[in-house]
């Protein structure tokens, strides 16, 4: 099918594409020759320019909006068929789906650390198809993402492939040593994060100074999943900050110890900031079952402001309880020089030696030994004070600069407000998106976002669909965890209305099939059922008797068998003599027999409780002996209900599908 049509641009297409927009009667003549059942998808064509039939490409369809034998073309198909007027366009019947790829990026690009996600997010938005030889080129952003599409399929005979609805794997090739070379050294220079264990006390060897923004080069983690409170101390001359990811810079954190004297920040983890950080990391775990992910940590960062430092950094989880004092209680009067309150008794001689060696500044009242030092300053602007010239320095830069701390069109009052946003809500913050794993800007949260506990990128990025692994449905990635819920509230109905009534041979794991009063399967009863009236149970006692005896004195004979009451499966019953093994049956085995009263337990008949359950060891076949070996396997890891692990042996044939089903089906015990 051939259609003839007048070239026009718009600024309706990106200008890297391969999908036009065609006038609808295009569309209409495709489906009045073409049966629904053999109509290709997607919709690929052959474009070729009407003047010079060697030049062509492939295209793909956006919609069929455009005017009257007009077609719309990307800058990228217009370029690639020489600005043509007119062009002629032939649908393609037989394209191939990608499976496999293999691109070479055009250079090195920093800000992708996974072509994989990074490709699947966008790729489809843009093109239909891949041409082998022909340049991918990608405009996201304001950047220009430029790969060489090298092979298809692994098949240097073809030349073109679909890349809608199939899954593709993927292989990135550098394209020269020196490119292989540059993300080497990117990688191997990426910041180190290393992790803190509670109550350990790290020591830091020639801290560096990040004052001025500088690259930071190690970030301490501590996994939070298990506390509700936290401590962090810092021993040394330096400061340190405390964000809830990995992107933390010197104007970008939530806690620090910039603004206090002690270098101590202790963490209340029940707030809600911590809570919606932790249902963040419980959702990731239940999307790709990735139980070490960011959002299990907090991250610090320590810095010194003037020369390098060596300093510890303690983490612990325990409140410390101040504890009351068991002095007694003394008169106390205010000394006149270091205002301290002494004891009344004491107070003339602290005077006298308090007057000779302290001296307090008149405007602070801080206490110094004979003299002020030079290094003791008052802000002239407020009433602060300090004692050294890095203090100083701090309190000017953190409070009485002269820069305005603006950011997204809003101006903040403090450089702490200013951090406070742009490590929270600032549309600018880079965060890694929990679908297509991709570092980007978190984007304006709409109350939505902030409702699903997502960001705005992460809110759009999930409405890719998934297909459900348990059920086979297709699910927005989003939605995801809570259509997991779903299957557990129906695995724990599943569970609690499973109730099954085994058969009472204890080497059997059969279920009961119908109903007879020794409480036995059909295979277990068969041998011991006859069309005779017996109202006292004689003969049914005579039959388990014989069964019993043969049992104990001759053994089944079979390798597989595991009956303890069975010569073949215990051989000490070799030694047993007939005399033992009779005492063994009236004394032991009949005992167990509660329903129907046999004959030989009339005398035991009044205490038989309404619950008491009958135990019988007969021999079972190698299927059902292999099946209740599993069974006690199963059942010795004490994970599930017994009724569980019978029901799930009833249903599957080995070891392997068993623990499948109950690994879907069951609910572990706690």
């Amino acid at each position: 099918m051939q259609f003839i049509l007048n070239t026009s641009s718009s600024d309706l297409l990106p200008p890297y594409s391969d999908k036009v927009i065609l006038p609808q009667h295009v569309l209409s003549s495709i489906i009045n020759e073409i049966p629904e059942n053999k109509l290709p998808h997607p919709l690929i064509f052959k474009i070729i320019n009407s003047q010079d039939s060697s030049i062509y490409t492939y295209i793909g369809v956006k919609q069929f909006t455009s005017e009257e034998d007009q077609i719309i073309l990307p800058k990228y198909i217009f370029t690639k068929l020489s600005n043509p007027e007119t062009i002629v366009i032939e649908l393609q019947q037989h394209i191939p789906k990608s499976n496999s790829l293999k691109l070479k990026p055009k250079q090195f690009y920093a800000n992708i650390n996974n072509w994989k996600f990074f490709l699947e997010n966008k790729l489809n938005q843009f093109y239909t198809l891949l041409i082998k030889g022909d340049d991918l080129i990608l405009e996201i952003d304001g950047l220009r993402y430029e790969l060489e599409v090298e092979e298809i399929n692994n098949d240097p005979k073809i030349k073109v492939a679909s890349i809608i609805d199939t899954d593709v794997v993927l292989e990135i090739i550098p394209i020269n040593d020196e490119q292989a070379k540059t993300q080497l050294e990117y990688i191997n220079n990426e910041q180190i994060i290393e992790e803190i264990k509670i109550g350990e006390e790290l020591d830091i060897i020639n801290l560096k100074s990040i004052l001025n923004g500088g690259f930071i080069p190690t970030i301490n983690k501590v996994d939070i999943t298990k506390l509700d409170y936290l401590k962090i101390e810092l021993k040394g001359d330096a400061d340190f900050i405390v964000g809830m990811d990995k992107f933390l810079a010197i104007d970008s954190f939530t806690y620090s110890t910039m603004d206090k004297e002690e270098k101590i920040v202790e963490l209340d983890l029940k707030q809600d900031i911590f809570k919606n950080k932790l249902l963040k990391y419980k959702d990731i775990t239940e999307i790709n079952g990735d139980t070490d992910n960011d959002e299990k940590y907090i991250y610090i960062v320590a810095f010194t402001w003037d020369q390098e430092e060596n300093v510890s950094i303690n983490i612990t989880d325990q409140i410390v309880k101040e504890t009351s004092s068991d002095l007694p209680n003394v008169p106390t009067t205010q000394c006149s020089n270091c205002l301290k309150f002494i004891p009344s008794d004491k107070l003339i001689l602290h005077e006298n030696f308090c007057k000779r060696n302290n001296i307090r500044c008149p405007n602070c009242n801080s206490i110094f030994h004979k003299t002020i030092p030079a290094t003791h300053w008052h802000c002239d602007k407020c009433d602060a004070f300090g004692d050294t010239q890095i203090s100083q320095f701090k309190h000017y830069k953190l409070y009485h600069s002269q820069q305005q701390y603006i950011c997204c069109t809003t101006q903040f009052n403090t450089f702490f407000e200013l951090s406070h946003h742009k490590s929270t809500n600032c549309p600018h913050k880079l965060h890694q998106c929990r679908f297509c794993h991709l570092i980007v800007p978190q984007e304006l949260s709409t109350y939505q976002d902030k409702f699903e506990n997502l960001s705005h990128h992460e809110n759009i990025c999930g409405n890719k669909t998934i297909e459900c692994f348990k059920c086979t449905k297709i699910i927005r990635v989003k939605d995801f965890p809570k259509h997991l819920k779903l299957h557990e509230i129906n695995k724990i109905q599943f569970n609690n209305d499973i109730h099954f009534n085994k058969c009472s041979n204890l080497n059997c794991i059969q279920e009961l099939s119908s109903s007879n009063e020794l409480g036995l399967c059909d295979i277990c009863y068969g041998p011991l059922y006859i069309n005779q009236h017996d109202p006292q149970n004689l003969k049914l006692q005579l039959r388990i008797e014989r069964k019993y005896m043969i049992q104990l004195n001759n053994g089944c004979n079979n390798s597989w068998c595991n009956n303890e009451y069975c010569k073949t499966g215990n051989p000490k019953l070799q030694q047993n003599s007939m005399k033992d093994n009779l005492f063994l049956l009236n004394d032991k085995l009949f005992k167990n027999i509660y329903k129907p009263s046999l004959p030989i337990n009339s005398k035991f008949s009044n205490h038989i409780g309404s619950e008491s359950k009958n135990k019988l060891w007969f021999c079972v076949n190698e299927s059902i002996s292999n099946k209740k070996l599993i069974f006690d396997i199963i059942n010795s890891e004490n994970e599930y209900d017994e009724s569980l692990i019978y029901k799930s042996i009833n249903l599957n044939s080995d070891e392997f599908k068993i623990r499948s089903w109950l690994d879907n089906n069951g609910i572990k015990r706690i």
